[in-house]
């Protein structure tokens, strides 16, 4: 009778530790909302600017009214379209950043090949890699979606060193872009 002594899984060995920490600054926030709208902005921006570049056109041929209205409107378009996205839209968050009361928590991400978790004094969850429909990722910050209009947000500030980011980085892998 041979007895088997049963198999102990080890911890993955990565030689530095895959869980980050801070606190969402309004910065980051920002850095976010950017990142999300991205797409949308810059198609706003070709739009009014094509706008713009047609009525000056038009307006280089014949000085109508109407050649004129054109030009006018694509102007005062696209410069009320970048003031807004440069102005507006960070005071705002700066608001909502302040409303939001989590944010004064410290957020702890931690994560494995399987799943990802989230916790702070406020509730902690998990989620498998594969049940986020995608990411975003700048210079900055990583955004991790749940579905086309929720994310987590992931600062990069927070990583210790590029490799524990790369690690980071190749668990989002598992995620469709």
């Amino acid at each position: 009778m041979t007895l088997q002594t049963p198999v102990i899984e080890q911890p993955e060995q990565t030689g530095f530790q895959r869980q980050i920490s801070g606190h969402i600054t309004a910065d980051d926030y920002i850095l976010a909302t950017h990142l999300f709208y991205k797409r949308q902005r810059q198609s706003q921006y070709l739009c009014f600017s094509l706008i713009l570049a047609i009525g000056l056109g038009l307006c280089l041929l014949d000085f109508t009214t109407l050649r004129t209205q054109i030009a006018t409107f694509g102007f005062i378009m696209t410069f009320s379209i970048i003031a807004y996205h440069r102005h507006v839209v960070p005071d705002r968050i700066r608001r909502l950043h302040q409303q939001r009361k989590a944010f004064a928590d410290l957020i702890t991400f931690s994560w494995d090949t399987s799943s990802f978790t989230a916790s702070s004094v406020q509730g902690h969850g998990s989620m498998p890699w594969a049940d986020f429909v995608r990411y975003k990722e700048d210079q900055a910050v990583i955004l991790l979606y749940h579905d086309d209009s929720l994310y987590t947000l992931v600062p990069k500030r927070w990583f210790q060193d590029t490799a524990q980011l790369n690690d980071f980085r190749q668990q989002l892998q598992q995620v469709s872009r």
